[in-house]
């Protein structure tokens, strides 16, 4: 990583276009860059601080310590660096607040609504049902703050089809608050280096490295639809099925016997834009490590020879993951059955058979987004850890 490396340490840069060399070992197959670092006799402050304007957003700030010193048979260097990147958000910048499916007169869109669409219906023996209110086939798209249970309170979805739009005044949405423009960035890095002659012609050296940095990135929710896949073999084992009722691929829709099917009877394959759960990404890289060895000359005739022998272990440690995927499984379980309890709950299941922990899922909701339970249910947070050493 380029950026855990002081820019106020850099003396220069070689770029070494063959890489046969055992000094770089195997990994060097097109070629080398080589940075050469200072050393340095003092101490260096080197800090700034900076903002986007208009607006005052996206602080970043940087403070670097470097020091060392130089005496007759050797010497010292360290540095201190601290980087701080504020999160930058889509919604804060000018340019990135509206996105380019924006129309003229309604400049505060980025996309279709939020809103949950009824894409189509099929009856029990699987044949295409009309559904009422459609024209021409367009999705039926849930008036905002109405019923998702009543399927006069939909209308046909004209967004992209027919402008100006009869219905486009309700049907735009914008999820810039759930992008990174700028992710959130904390950089840290400490670097020392010595050299010490032990004669005129052998030198020892020593150069060791601690850096890390963490990220924050938000990249908004997934959709969910109709056409978001699983493996149907898959997801029959996870769930626990002796055999599989999914086939090859199964694509989620709205069980006939949902208690939030405006058509009850039919299956509805469907459309939701997902603001939440918002996948983000917390990635945290460390790496550390040092280098050490002797160095010298020596002369053999009337030619001169240069040699070296080094020791370096150095380690990189990843962890990479956040929320925002989707759990198929819950998905799966929370478009199926459902239905009111005696004690006015909407459970999953059916009467005498409910899934313990289930979070009935609404589609169709007239607040164009998903309940916190809902939104918890079928939110899947994923986790990588990783690492690597090189001696």
């Amino acid at each position: 990583d380029l950026s855990t490396i002081p820019s106020s340490l850099i003396d220069s840069i070689d770029i070494l276009q063959d890489g046969a060399s055992t000094i770089y070992g195997s990994d060097a197959i097109a070629g080398v860059i080589n940075i050469h670092t200072k050393n340095v006799n003092g101490l260096y402050l080197d800090t700034y601080n900076s903002t986007y304007a208009p607006g005052n957003y996206g602080k970043q700030a940087q403070f670097s310590l470097t020091g060392g010193h130089k005496f007759s048979r050797g010497s010292f260097t360290f540095n201190m660096t601290f980087q701080n990147i504020n999160q930058i958000m889509a919604n804060q910048g000018w340019f990135s607040k509206y996105g380019y499916l924006s129309y003229p007169q309604f400049p505060q869109s980025m996309g279709a609504s939020p809103y949950g669409q009824i894409l189509g219906a099929t009856n029990a023996a699987g044949q295409a049902v009309n559904i009422p209110g459609s024209v021409s086939g367009l999705p039926m798209i849930v008036n905002a703050g109405g019923n998702g249970m009543n399927i006069a309170d939909y209308h046909p979805d004209t967004f992209g089809v027919q402008y100006p739009s009869p219905t486009f005044n309700e049907d735009w949405g914008n999820n810039a608050n759930t992008l990174t423009l700028e992710p959130n960035n904390r950089l840290r890095s400490y670097f020392l280096k010595g050299d010490f002659d032990i004669t005129d012609h052998v030198k020892a050296v020593f150069t060791g490295t601690y850096n890390t940095n963490y990220a924050v990135d938000e990249i908004g929710g997934y959709p969910l639809s109709s056409s978001t896949p699983a493996n149907g073999p898959n997801l029959a084992k996870a769930l626990g099925l002796s055999s599989n009722p999914f086939g090859a691929v199964w694509y989620p829709t709205v069980s006939p016997n949902s208690y939030y099917n405006p058509l009850p009877g039919d299956t509805l394959s469907f459309y939701l834009p997902l603001y939440q759960p918002n996948r983000i990404t917390y990635n945290n890289i460390k790496q550390y490590g040092f280098r050490t060895g002797l160095e010298g000359d020596f002369s053999f005739g009337e030619n001169e020879f240069n040699w070296d022998a080094y020791y370096s272990d150095y380690k990189y440690i990843w962890d990479d993951g956040g929320p925002g995927n989707l759990n198929l499984v819950h998905v799966e379980q929370a478009l199926g059955p459902s239905f009111m309890n005696s004690s006015g709950q909407v459970v999953c299941g059916t009467p005498g058979n409910v899934i313990a922990g289930c979070v009935p899922l609404n589609p169709f909701s007239g607040t164009g987004a998903l309940t916190a339970a809902q939104a918890n249910y079928i939110n899947y947070y994923t986790f990588t850890h990783a690492w690597s050493e090189e001696r």
